[in-house]
């Protein structure tokens, strides 16, 4: 807007929170008074400047509420041409910017603060369900401990199954030859005595009474 018409004004209404009149200034400076939603709010503001610069703030107002505003610009009065010594003046408006940021309160005290007392309550329970679980299934376990593997061995007598010793399997493991086991009776039959005999070798001989094998003292 560009007017040298005292008393032309430009009226300009908007929704925000602030506005920027932005205009020239120069040799012909000029007079104006602005008023926002129908108050005086700045007189005679002086556009005068001994050379013309654009994109000069005329007027801003901040800090206003979020609402529908009116800014009204009027070209009050003239002053002295610089380049010509007259009097002159004009109202050169080239843009309005206006703000839309809404404001918001925060509270004194807000309450962001989370009761972690039902937290830490419910972890400890956890743990300690988890220890108990523990200790009672170590002390189950010392009662009822693993059964042991059993190796048959029915093959040859056809009595019952011995549990298997890691020793023997580990010896047979590399090739030595171990005489079969039997549970029942610590007493042998001689045809028993006499099988383990042949089994054990030339220099052991088996006491059918007392189930041990002794050293023969012989060549």
């Amino acid at each position: 807007m560009l007017t040298s018409r005292l008393g032309d004004s430009m009226t300009f209404s908007f929704i925000g929170t602030g506005i920027y009149i932005i205009g020239t200034t120069g040799k012909k400076g000029g007079l104006i008074d602005f008023s926002l939603d129908g108050v005086n709010v700045m007189t005679n503001f002086s556009r005068q400047n001994p050379a013309l610069i654009c994109d000069q703030i005329l007027f801003n107002k901040l800090d206003l509420t979020l609402q529908q505003h009116t800014v009204v610009a009027t070209l009050a009065g003239q002053q002295i041409n610089l380049g010509t010594g007259q009097l002159d003046g004009v109202l050169s408006v080239q843009r309005v910017s206006q703000l839309a940021i809404e404001r918001y309160t925060i509270p004194a005290q807000m309450s962001s603060s989370i009761d972690i007392v039902p937290i830490i309550c419910v972890i400890l329970a956890v743990v300690g369900l988890n220890a108990a679980s523990g200790l009672a299934y170590f002390l189950w376990r010392r009662r009822h401990p693993k059964p042991r593997r059993v190796v048959s061995s029915t093959a040859r007598t056809g009595g019952d199954s011995l549990p298997e010793d890691r020793n023997d399997t580990r010896l047979a493991m590399f090739g030595f030859r171990l005489p079969r086991k039997r549970r029942g009776d610590r007493t042998l039959t001689q045809s028993q005595a006499e099988d383990d005999a042949a089994e054990l070798g030339p220099l052991t001989r088996t006491s059918p009474v007392t189930n041990r094998s002794e050293k023969s003292s012989e060549p």
